[in-house]
Formats: C-alpha cells, sequence, structure tokens
C-alpha cells in the first residue's frame, strides 16, 4: 500500500488539537521519496505552529490543503489567530531543511507573514 498525503498530515497533527485543524484533499497516494519529503516538511511545519504560531495560542486554527496538478504535489498550509511575526532575520533549522527538501525533488516554497499567522506553499514535482 502506497503512503497517502493525508495519512501523513493527520499522523504528524495527531499530538495536538486536530479539531482546530481543517484539512482538504482527500486520498492522495505518493511514491516513497515523495511521502518523505512530505513528511518533513509538514513535521517542521506543525514544529513551528506550536513554538511560534497557530498551536501556540488557545484560538489559533491551521487550514491544510493538499493536491496534485500534473506532475506536482501542491500543499497549502495557512494558519489563523496567531499573533503577527515579523519576517525572521535569520534562517533557522526548520526553515532550511523545509527549503531543501523541497528543492531536492526540483519543487519550491513560498512563505507568507500575514498578520495572524504565516501561510506557506509548498511545490513538489513529481
Amino acid at each position: 500500500m502506497e503512503p497517502d498525503i493525508e495519512s501523513i498530515v493527520r499522523q504528524e497533527l495527531a499530538p495536538y488539537d486536530i479539531s482546530r485543524c481543517s484539512l482538504r484533499g482527500g486520498r492522495l497516494a505518493l511514491r516513497s521519496d515523495i511521502a518523505r519529503a512530505a513528511g518533513l516538511i509538514v513535521h517542521e511545519l506543525t514544529t513551528n505552529a506550536v513554538k511560534h504560531g497557530a498551536f501556540s495560542v488557545p484560538d489559533g486554527r491551521i487550514d491544510i490543503v493538499w493536491s496534485q496538478r500534473g506532475d506536482t504535489i501542491e500543499i497549502d498550509w495557512k494558519e489563523s489567530g496567531a499573533a503577527k511575526r515579523e519576517v525572521p532575520t535569520r534562517t533557522g533549522f526548520g526553515t532550511k531543511l523545509i527549503d531543501t527538501t523541497a528543492k531536492g525533488l526540483n519543487g519550491e516554497v513560498r512563505r507568507e507573514f500575514g498578520d495572524d499567522g504565516i501561510s506557506c506553499r509548498v511545490k513538489l514535482r513529481l
């Protein structure tokens, strides 16, 4: 059985209050290399949400949407209800790991720091 993105996302969020999350995209089977990359990326985004973002405040929420468009898997992660964060002045380990993992699959990462949380779009090429 191939790993799927919904199972990976749910597994990473399981230690936290998943009722504060909206998950959309359904079952999407992944090759093992893409599944490993998605797992690392979602793990780091979750860790950052716990330390600095939506999971660090009582009313924070996370909206996660994934889809396949042609030869690309897209994961959209949007936090809300968190305190406004300034754009970091240095790149931490987690950010480097996310960026390196995506680039290793000819993908890309885009982040936006909004008034109530971070938005991140990750594209991974199949």
